[in-house]
Parts: C-alpha cells; structure tokens; sequence
C-alpha cells in the first residue's frame, strides 16, 4: 500500500508541475511550422489536461480535420461531416463521402455566436497558436444541422463529444 501511496503521490505532483508548462507549450506550438496537425495534438493535450475528455478524443480522431463523424442524438444514425473542396466550409452526408460521392451535401448553420466553454477556450487557442483549420472548422462544430436520416435538429458539437464521454 505504501508504494502505491508513493506512485499516486509522484504522479500527481508531476500533473501539478506540468500544468507551469503550459504557457512554454502553446508559445513553442506557436513558433513551429504550420503544421495545423500537429497544432491540433498540442490543443488537445490541452483539452484532456482540462478534462473535456470528450473534446481531446474529438481532436485526436479527427486530427487532420478532413472529416467528423457525429451521432444524431434523436435517432443515432451517423452523420458525416466533411470539408467543402472549395472553400473548407464544413458540409453534412448521410453516407461516408468517400463510398458515396454521387450524395447531395446538407448545410450546416454555423454558430454566428459560440457558447460552449470548450468550443470557446479551443477558438482562443487557435488563435493563439496559429491552428488555422479548426480556426475555421469551429463555428461549425458549434453549428447545427438537420440529421438526414431523421430530420431532427443535430447540435455537432454534443453529437461529436457524446460518442466519447462515458
């Protein structure tokens, strides 16, 4: 039991000691390449480090920002979310784009004005480090769209983070 105590005790001073880093980091991400990937993994270990485990997994799976995959909360069909070839707008599919290309898109309205505390301190981030893309893509993570199996209003950001949060 004593070991154990010590390893606890060592493990959380080293998260506490950590956590003085965090400024050295986000300066450095920001100073290194444009390499948006590897911005998003920074802002992730940010996002885990605060405990929006959700929002982490989120960032880490879909790392490079070239497609999401949300759970409509009404019905539980995936919807799929990809870029705009033209612009990096964020469009909505029914099926995976990449087995159905003949699809129509389904727009999704961005977020004129973001609410959710992750969505806003990951926005800031961004900013502050230089990762363009989710700088984009945010508005509309934080948008919403009409499932296009069900209908039904889908919130992407609660779509995207339930699949992760248990």
């Amino acid at each position: 039991m004593v070991v154990c105590m010590d390893i606890y005790n060592s493990y959380v001073t080293a998260i506490a000691e950590l956590a003085g880093y965090s400024s050295d980091v986000m300066c450095f991400a920001a100073e290194v390449g444009k390499d948006n990937g590897e911005k998003r993994y920074v802002i992730a270990a940010d996002a885990a480090y605060r405990g929006w485990r959700g929002a982490a997994e989120v960032l880490i799976t879909f790392s490079e920002g070239d497609e999401y995959v949300v759970s409509c909360l009404s019905c539980g069909e995936d919807i799929y979310i990809w870029p705009s070839p033209e612009d990096d707008k964020l469009l909505a599919y029914r099926s995976d784009p990449v087995f159905h290309a003949e699809q129509e898109s389904i727009s999704i309205t961005p977020s004129q004005a973001i609410r959710d505390n992750e969505l806003v301190v990951l926005q800031q981030l961004c900013s502050d480090i230089g990762e363009s893309r989710l700088m984009r893509h945010i508005p509309y993570l934080a948008g919403q769209v009409s499932c296009p199996s069900c209908g039904a209003s889908c919130q992407i950001w609660p779509g995207l983070t339930n699949m992760y949060e248990s």
